[in-house]
């Protein structure tokens, strides 16, 4: 989390893809790779990401809390570019 802390989206997105490597089953790292790709705008990614770690740990809110934030963050930036465009 310390790359990730630095604002190094793009190690840390690699130190969370090693952990994953080594431990599939690792919702801590599957989140840290989600919260990455929302930084580095990669949405669809993320989302997928989020979703394993809630898949691995069903029961964290903190997991669930991060899609919820990064769904309604991406519905809100389509709705306002759907607006910009109907001007």
């Amino acid at each position: 989390m310390k790359l990730f802390h630095q604002g190094d989206y793009q190690r840390a997105t690699l130190k969370f893809r090693h952990l994953i490597d080594y431990d599939k089953t690792d919702a801590r790292a599957w989140n840290g790779l989600g919260m990455c790709q929302v930084r580095l705008h990669d949405y669809h990614e993320a989302h997928a990401s989020f979703l394993n770690a809630i898949r691995f740990d069903p029961d964290n809110q903190i997991y669930l809390k991060n899609l919820h934030e990064m769904t309604k963050n991406v519905r809100k930036t389509l709705n306002i570019g759907q607006n910009y465009w109907s001007l």
